[in-house]
């Protein structure tokens, strides 16, 4: 399809005949997971409505949606198959070149735009590998979630290939604690409380930026009462 209005006004009619009961629930959708700059006022974005929304609020449904496991299938290979083996293309031709550029283990987006190339809608997710020289054990992969409304598809393939040669080159991503690990230990009403990491723990940041700079301490007093433990 060159373009799937289409497909959204029937999708919607099959829920519901009424329009604007469909609108409601996407917009119940939009906020339960935090799409607070988000307005629909229509199932498939139509022209000249009066619908809004942003980049971050478009790539908050974006990993939402690749929670959905046919759709991220779909979205991270270039050829793949649905229903009886009708072949389908992803034309989102940016991100696999991101891939095959960073050798990255996992990459895919969707692409949407006009025949003349104006108003482009990038949405792209892409896992950069551990850069040379860290110890896997210490550092991991950062996981990117793209959104990019612009001009054009130079436009699009521009920035996004901006954006990951930035991350790169100048972040890193450190692992603080990995899950149950033991964190701290402190003696409260003469027994021993363990803090225990509850899941792995990273940080995102600049090469030059010690990362444990982030962490900031917090002192906890206990109170204790006959049969509790206030805490403040």
């Amino acid at each position: 399809l060159g373009n799937a209005d289409n497909c959204a006004r029937v999708l919607a009619y099959h829920i519901n005949p009424r329009t604007d009961f469909f609108v409601s629930l996407m917009n119940q959708t939009a906020a339960r997971i935090g799409m607070t700059q988000t307005f629909f006022t229509s199932p498939d974005g139509s022209e000249k409505s009066l619908q809004r929304t942003t980049a971050y609020d478009a790539a908050l449904f974006y990993e939402y949606a690749l929670k959905n496991t046919q759709f991220k299938r779909i979205l991270t290979n270039e050829v793949t198959t649905l229903w009886d083996g009708m072949p389908l293309l992803n034309t989102c031709s940016i991100a696999f070149s991101l891939k095959e550029e960073f050798d990255s283990p996992l990459a895919g987006g969707v692409y949407t735009g006009t025949s003349q190339g104006k108003g482009s809608t990038l949405m792209m997710h892409i896992t950069l590998p551990v850069p040379a020289g860290m110890d896997p054990e210490t550092a991991a992969p950062i996981k990117l979630i793209v959104a990019f409304f612009s001009q054009g598809t130079e436009d699009a393939t521009q920035y996004a290939h901006n954006l990951v040669t930035d991350v790169q080159t100048n972040y890193r991503k450190v692992c603080f604690f990995k899950a149950n690990q033991e964190i701290d230990t402190r003696t409260v009403a003469g027994q021993s409380l363990k803090l225990i990491a509850g899941a792995d723990l990273f940080c995102v940041a600049p090469y030059e930026v010690d990362a444990k700079s982030y962490v900031q301490n917090i002192s906890f007093t206990f109170n204790v009462t006959e049969d509790r433990v206030m805490t403040q």
